[in-house]
């Protein structure tokens, strides 16, 4: 082993075999620093991540949606015109309509849909021949259910549309439009949406043979 002598004079010292010298800790760096991980901090992130999934799932998922409503059957027990007398010169016309509805109604939403009635009125070219309404039910999530009601009306007297009335009665082609509505609400929990649908129907009807001749349905 090759020895080296220095001269103190000229800034070199001999070092003893057992002498340590400590050096000063590395100073961490500011990368080092800000890319620590902090587990509360990571679980608290992982949780509002987890509830936010959750919460958008549950709304996607119950999100109130429109029932469909269907009139699957139609049935004209009777269409009848009296007349009475009135203060006017013209007697006052009363059409009278007796019909039975099939109204199939489909819940598509997850939770089950009450409605607490269903109400049809009928029009004659834009009079209103009356309203009358059927007891509800209540159909199960992602179901449908059927309803049968009668309904018999009896019109207010028509007097701008007489003349148009006893021409479709010769014609046997009387032009009617019904409205069906369902009023009701979904079953979630504490929150009850409420659930309001319309079908309107245009109807050709032959008050003669009791038969609906055309119709058109439409929300």
């Amino acid at each position: 082993m090759t020895t080296y002598n220095r001269d103190p004079e000229d800034g070199y010292h001999d070092l003893g075999e057992d002498t340590y010298y400590g050096l000063p800790p590395y100073p961490r760096t500011r990368r080092q620093t800000c890319c620590s991980f902090s587990w509360p901090i990571v679980t608290v992130t992982s949780i509002l991540i987890i509830l936010v999934g959750l919460i958008a799932t549950a709304t996607f998922v119950f999100w109130p949606t429109q029932a469909d409503v269907k009139i699957t059957n139609w049935k004209l027990n009777g269409i009848t015109i009296d007349t009475k007398e009135s203060e006017s010169i013209l007697p006052a016309y009363q059409l009278n309509v007796s019909l039975d509805l099939l109204v199939e109604i489909v819940n598509p939403n997850y939770a089950g849909l009450k409605y607490d009635t269903l109400t049809v009125r009928i029009d004659y070219r834009r009079d209103e021949i009356g309203e009358v309404q059927s007891e509800g039910a209540m159909i199960k999530a992602r179901s449908a259910a059927n309803h049968t009601a009668t309904f018999n009306l009896e019109g207010d007297d028509i007097l701008g549309n007489a003349k148009d009335l006893v021409v479709d009665i010769s014609k046997r082609k009387v032009p009617l439009t019904t409205y069906t509505t369902i009023d009701g609400a979904l079953q979630l929990w504490f929150i009850k949406p409420l659930i309001q649908v319309t079908l309107a129907c245009e109807l050709v009807v032959d008050p003669k043979d009791k038969v609906v001749l055309e119709q058109k349905c439409g929300i």
